[in-house]
C-alpha cells in the first residue's frame, strides 16, 4: 500500500515594489531558500508571486515574512487552495 502525497497548497501575493528582474530574483531566491516551498513563480508583469508549499511544514504568514525581508511588501494573498 502506498501512502498518500498531499497535493501541496498554491497561494498567490501581489509584491508593491517589485519592479525589475533583479528584484525578482531577490524575492524568487529567498522563497526558495524557505522551509516547506516546494515551488515559486514570479511574474513580474503582473507583480505577482505564487507560491506552491507543504502546509505541514510552512504558512502563509512566514511567506509573508521571506517577502518582507527580501526588502518588498506583499499584498493580501489571492489562494487557490489555503486547507
Amino acid at each position: 500500500m502506498q501512502a498518500k502525497t498531499e497535493t501541496p497548497n498554491e497561494i498567490t501575493f501581489p509584491v508593491a515594489g517589485m519592479s525589475c528582474g533583479s528584484c525578482a530574483r531577490r524575492i524568487q531566491t529567498g522563497l526558495e531558500a524557505a522551509t516547506g516551498v516546494h515551488g515559486v513563480a514570479v511574474n513580474l508583469t503582473a507583480g505577482e508571486v505564487t507560491v506552491s508549499y507543504d502546509p505541514r511544514t510552512t504558512e502563509p504568514r512566514a511567506l509573508v515574512e521571506v517577502i518582507r525581508k527580501s526588502g518588498y511588501k506583499p499584498g493580501i494573498p489571492q489562494a487557490a487552495s489555503l486547507q
